[in-house]
């Protein structure tokens, strides 16, 4: 049996999967979450293709695209490698969740392959809300609200490290973003006055282990 297909030609079952992870990730909205992550796991053509980019020779770059409801994503930019479609595909159905998540129609997407650790201090993104998620490597480091002295970030660190700044109350408040898992932080603009934004990092990134691979997907 075929399934029927819908407008953007997704089949039923790839939009009850949009609604699923959108449906948890939409925690998010509750004034007490600055962060909400779901574990999921890639195709092997995306892992194929993800570890086709670390191994190619890059060791930095970083891809801009745009994605919206009409168009779809703008893929120019990307390598053009085995799995590539696949990891395509990814990527429109991250766009989709998120902007079911956030109510928009239009998101902004970068792609960042590095073997540095490109954003080492804590912060807070300048934006509405940010979708991350890691391919390969480390996932991104976030710290509790609970257990951070949030005047110590940015200039009010001193320029201490952030764990001599005294922004980390508590270190059991530290937490790593499973790698593959998709995860939602807010940012400064949230609209609700009660959250100030998740505060997070890039994590550090292990001798000989290769490119991080990480996709973040914005709405400003």
């Amino acid at each position: 049996m075929t399934e029927s297909k819908t407008a953007r030609g997704r089949t039923q079952s790839a939009e009850a999967g949009v609604r699923a992870l959108a449906g948890a990730l939409s925690a998010i909205r509750s004034p007490e979450s600055e962060f909400v992550w779901v574990s999921r796991a890639v195709a092997p053509a995306v892992a194929h293709y993800v570890e086709a980019i670390a191994t190619s020779g890059v060791e930095s770059a970083c891809w801009m695209t745009r994605w919206d409801v009409e168009h779809g994503l703008d893929r120019a930019q990307w390598p053009l490698l085995p799995g590539r479609e696949a990891f395509d595909a990814d990527l429109d159905f991250l766009a989709t969740v998120f902007c079911e998540v956030m109510d928009s129609r239009s998101v902004r997407a970068r792609i960042d392959v590095t073997t540095q650790t490109t954003c080492p201090r804590f912060h807070v993104d300048n934006v509405r809300a940010r979708l991350l998620r890691t391919y390969r490597g480390p996932g991104t480091e976030y710290l509790e609200g609970r257990c951070a002295e949030r005047g110590r970030l940015g200039p009010g660190s001193g320029g201490l490290a952030d764990e001599q700044s005294g922004l980390i109350r508590d270190v059991a408040g530290v937490h790593r973003i499973p790698t593959l898992a998709v995860a939602v932080l807010k940012g400064k603009r949230w609209p609700d006055g009660r959250s100030h934004g998740a505060i997070h990092r890039s994590p550090a990134m292990p001798p000989g282990a290769g490119a991080r691979v990480m996709v973040a997907i914005d709405v400003h």
